[in-house]
């Protein structure tokens, strides 16, 4: 599951490069914020997954020397989820639907 989170992580950013590099830098924007809001909530989920895996495979101080080793892998994504969520928004509502080409 975190394998296919980071696939799909890699996908969208890949997506919104090549929108950018066919569209240009002001038509592609909603591509970025796109993919930054899914990367954000992907990355979320990821590592939750991750520290469920590491309950189930010990307890005890070695499950929390793992909890610290993905505290300090799990640098937090940072994002103006607000800003990125109403561009999208407007842009969906402005063109009556999923229209970012």
């Amino acid at each position: 599951d975190v394998i296919i989170e980071l696939y799909a992580m890699d996908a969208s950013v890949s997506r919104a490069l090549k929108a950018t590099d066919l569209l240009g830098e002001k038509k592609s924007q909603i591509h970025r914020a796109l993919a930054k809001l899914y990367c954000f909530d992907a990355r979320a989920n990821a590592f939750q997954i991750l520290r469920r895996i590491a309950m189930f495979m010990t307890q005890g101080e070695e499950l929390d020397a793992l909890y610290n080793s993905l505290e300090v892998l799990d640098q937090r994504y940072r994002c103006d989820i607000m800003t990125l969520q109403e561009e999208v928004a407007d842009r969906m509502l402005g063109h009556e639907g999923y229209d970012v080409g």
